[in-house]
């Protein structure tokens, strides 16, 4: 079914590409590449099955969360770490990344951030790392303070010796 969809969409495309003015002129090539790719890519991650399998995960938290009274926290414990169990692997930049969202939405102060770097913000979404620590900002910003302050201190010993 995917298939003929992406497929009919593409043949539609196709037909209204002459149609379009000037400056919205898109080669049916380029159309086809990006369908193409995009089909592939779907095929080869199975997007649809990986949400499909996080929402049923999140329903079953949720209904385990329902379940949950003052009594029973150990049972309550055990059942949600065989729920994890099945759950996808964490990306931790995404985590990191949420976190700093919450921190924004709640007006905590940026320092209270983590630190995420550029080249994880680029491959984050594909690459888990895993055991990467993420500093705070101020951490980050104290080590950065401190180490200058080294440095001022080895340039003036070369300047006195």
């Amino acid at each position: 079914m995917s298939f003929f969809v992406l497929m009919s969409g593409l043949g539609t495309v196709a037909a209204l590409a002459g149609r379009l003015p000037y400056w919205a002129k898109i080669d049916p090539a380029v159309i086809a590449a990006l369908t193409s790719t995009v089909g592939a890519l779907q095929l080869v991650f199975g997007f649809t099955r990986l949400e499909a399998q996080h929402a049923d995960l999140r329903r079953q938290f949720l209904r385990l969360l329902t379940e949950m009274s003052d009594g029973d926290h150990a049972a309550v414990m055990k059942k949600g770490r065989a729920l994890l169990t099945g759950e996808l692997p964490t990306y931790f930049v995404i985590n990191a990344l949420a976190y700093n969202a919450a921190q924004a939405r709640f007006d905590r102060p940026v320092e209270y951030n983590l630190r995420v770097t550029l080249r994880q913000r680029v491959f984050g979404h594909i690459l888990r790392f895993a055991g990467t620590q993420f500093p705070r900002l101020e951490e980050v910003r104290a080590d950065r303070a401190r180490r200058r302050e080294a440095l001022k201190r080895w340039m003036q010993s070369l300047r006195k010796g």
